[in-house]
Parts: C-alpha cells; sequence; structure tokens
C-alpha cells in the first residue's frame, strides 16, 4: 500500500516556503465515538457514513446560484475564473486559474537533514485546508516547519503571486488507522487568512449527495511520475473514473464506505506517492466539489486508488473548525 501517492505524469515545480516551528503545531482532538461497520477504530457520532450497498452517494448538488435570477448569489467556492483552461485528464498544468483550491504542505527537517517532504492539501475556506492524516502522521518526527503553499505551479521556483502560509493548527481525526487507512483525514488551521482571488478560491464541499456512476473525478499534484520514482517539479493533474465501491473492494481486502475509488487496472494513470492528501474533484453545473482526498492504493497506474470521501465527514469538519459549510 502506498502512503504518499502522486500524479503518474509530471514535469518540474518549487516553492519558497516560509518556516514555523512544530510547537505551532498543536493536536486536538474531538472527543466521542462510535465503532464503525469493519474495523475497531473509533468514528465520531457525527460522521455521516454512506450506507448503500456499493458506497455511491446519491445526491443533486446546489447550483441555484447558477439559475435564480431573481435574487441571484455570488458564489463562495467551487468556481474557477472563465480564463482558466479546459481541464483535461493527464497533463501539465500550465495555469493557476486552474485549481484555485489546490494547495501543497512543504515539511522542513532539522538543519542536521537535507531532506524535504511534501503532500497535497485543499483550500475549503480563508482559514482552513484539509489533507490525509497520514502524511504528517507517518512521517520522521524531526520536522521542524509545515506551511502551507497557495497559486503555485511550480515546486521549485520563486513565482510572482504565490502565498506561504504557516499552520496555526493541526486536528487530526481521532479515528484515523494507519493499517487500514480508515478516517484519513486531517484540518490545518492557517496562521493568517488566504485572501482570495482567481488563483486563491476555496472547493466546494459535497453537502448534497450525487451519483458518480459515469463520471470521471480530477485529481492534481506534484507527486512521483512512476511508482518509486521522481517527484514532479510541475504541477500535473489526471481525470480517473469513478469506481464503486463493490467493484473496487475485487481488488482490496477492504473498502469503507467513508472511502471513494477511482481510476482503473494497468492503465498507467494514478495517483502516486507525494499525491496524498490532494483533491478529488468532481465538477456539477460549473461548480467543483472536493469529493476525495488522496490516501492509499496498491502501486502507481496498476491498480485503484483510495480516497476518503469526504461527504462522510461533513459534520466532523464543521464541528472542528466551527464554519459552516452546508
Amino acid at each position: 500500500m502506498r502512503l504518499f501517492l502522486a500524479i503518474l505524469i509530471f514535469v518540474a515545480s518549487y516553492t519558497i516556503a516560509a518556516s514555523m516551528s512544530v510547537n505551532q503545531v498543536i493536536q486536538k482532538q474531538h472527543e466521542g465515538g462510535e465503532k464503525p461497520a469493519k474495523k475497531p477504530t473509533t468514528t465520531p457520532p457525527d460522521v455521516v457514513i454512506a450506507t448503500t450497498p456499493d458506497g455511491i452517494i446519491d445526491t443533486t448538488p446546489d447550483d441555484s446560484y447558477l439559475t435564480d435570477t431573481t435574487t441571484p448569489k455570488k458564489p463562495t467556492c467551487g468556481v474557477t475564473s472563465p480564463l482558466a483552461p479546459k481541464i483535461v485528464g493527464g497533463k501539465n498544468v500550465t495555469s493557476l486559474l486552474t485549481f484555485p483550491w489546490l494547495a501543497r504542505l512543504d515539511l522542513e527537517y532539522d538543519t542536521d537533514s537535507e531532506a524535504s517532504d511534501f503532500c497535497g492539501a485543499t483550500l475549503i475556506s480563508e482559514n482552513w485546508v484539509v489533507s490525509a492524516a497520514h502524511c504528517l502522521h507517518d512521517t520522521d518526527t524531526d520536522i521542524i516547519a509545515v506551511n502551507v503553499v497557495l497559486s503555485d505551479l511550480y515546486r521549485e521556483k520563486d513565482e510572482v503571486g504565490e502565498v506561504v502560509i504557516p499552520i496555526a493548527e493541526t486536528i487530526e481525526h481521532e479515528g484515523y488507522n494507519g493499517t487500514t487507512y480508515e478516517n484519513d483525514i486531517v484540518l490545518y488551521k492557517l496562521e493568517r487568512a488566504a485572501n482570495y482571488s482567481d488563483t486563491v478560491f476555496p472547493a466546494c464541499l459535497p453537502c448534497n449527495s450525487y451519483n458518480y456512476t459515469g463520471t470521471d473525478f480530477t485529481f492534481a499534484g506534484w507527486g512521483d511520475t512512476s511508482s518509486g520514482g521522481k517527484a514532479s517539479a510541475q504541477l500535473m493533474e489526471v481525470s480517473l473514473p469513478y469506481v464503486p465501491n463493490d467493484v473496487c473492494a475485487e481488488q482490496y481486502e477492504d473498502v469503507y464506505n467513508s472511502q471513494i475509488c477511482a481510476g482503473g487496472i494497468n492503465t498507467g494513470k494514478d495517483t502516486c506517492q507525494g499525491d496524498s492528501g490532494g483533491p478529488g474533484i468532481s465538477k456539477n453545473g460549473g461548480v467543483s466539489y472536493l469529493v476525495g482526498i488522496v490516501s492509499n492504493g496498491d502501486g502507481c497506474g496498476t491498480n485503484y486508488g483510495i480516497n476518503t470521501r469526504v461527504s462522510s465527514f461533513i459534520d466532523w469538519i464543521e464541528y472542528n473548525t466551527g464554519e459552516t459549510f452546508c
């Protein structure tokens, strides 16, 4: 099972990240919970788990602001600039307008080590990003700085408009299981609010249900271009088809209702090491919804990828952020 996932087609990228002390990263836990159906890990009662046989969520996204001409509403998430390029799977990302909600977690280690690492994340409000719990949980303990990078294409270049914000608080899901990857979700509070622009804007959360059958999810990140290969310097993106949980479970011992799968078998397209925590986006009515968080899988491009199903954690997100998303 891979711990860090990444897009299979990549080229090069950069970011200068201002560091912060790990002491600024405060672990906050929401207590209480109930056991999930299959594994003895704790799932809080306010987490809504899908119960359909194949894990499909049936929904109709609220895009009323697009059609209501009597009381027009300004969109608050999930909308890109009209100048953004059309998304096509498996290519370099050439415009910051394409994924304004995409964030990167840059991890810096102590001065005795030249190691550096990163994970993907998604901006969900001006104060919060969401990512995969295993990104920080399963790394070395000598991390001295964690920074959120926004509005960035090239990981290894200093770009005009690039935004770097230290993390002020970390809220890892109390039921995270590093073996099964259940509840693989974490919230990071930004040290200061992100200023919205055409290249910095949150994704919407999937408040309503939706049948994803026959649809593709779009993933983006700077991860390895092959299993065990090198990370991409330039942001990459790929479109992967939704896979019902019962089909995904034919390849894995356990696939939980709080997870959602995408990809194919030996397709050469996938997420890979380094893309962990990044967004799986479903677009409906011109609005982009964060339906999955890259979590784990077997190989890169050889099997389905397993993602955290965001709709199962709406109540948990709202409880811990103190913000209303739905």
